[in-house]
């Protein structure tokens, strides 16, 4: 999302606090920029930029109502995410370099949600 021209780590951030991976997903399938707008710092041309340029990144969806779930999650079990991986790459995508971004993470409980764990490390460094 952040190679979209105008999106940059803080405003991806701000994306996906206000919408759900799925909720994103669909909107870009349906051309939905109303709904983009919606989100703190998403004017019109960001929206219309995001649907254009995400459109060709994400995988041919199937019509159906499992068409944004991974097979797994369609079949009813739940995959599990990997909140640290995705709090490692949203520490390095603010600016951090890679093994800061570990080291800041390292004594934090990983049994947290992606944001939490970005904003323990974030405090964490703050505070010394």
């Amino acid at each position: 999302m952040i190679k979209v021209n105008g999106v940059g780590p803080k405003l991806a951030l701000a994306i996906l606090s206000g919408m759900d991976e799925d909720a994103f997903m669909r909107c870009v399938r349906d051309d939905d920029s109303k709904a983009l707008t919606k989100l703190p710092g998403v004017g019109k041309k960001t929206a219309e930029r995001l649907i254009i340029e995400m459109r060709d990144r994400f995988p041919e969806w199937e019509d159906g109502s499992n068409a944004l779930l991974p097979l797994e999650a369609a079949n009813g079990r739940v995959p599990a995410r990997d909140s640290l991986a995705d709090a490692e790459a949203a520490l390095v995508s603010l600016g951090y370099k890679l093994t800061e971004a570990s080291k800041m993470l390292a004594d934090i409980d990983p049994n947290q949600s992606t944001e939490a764990l970005i904003k323990a490390a974030l405090t964490q460094r703050m505070s010394g």
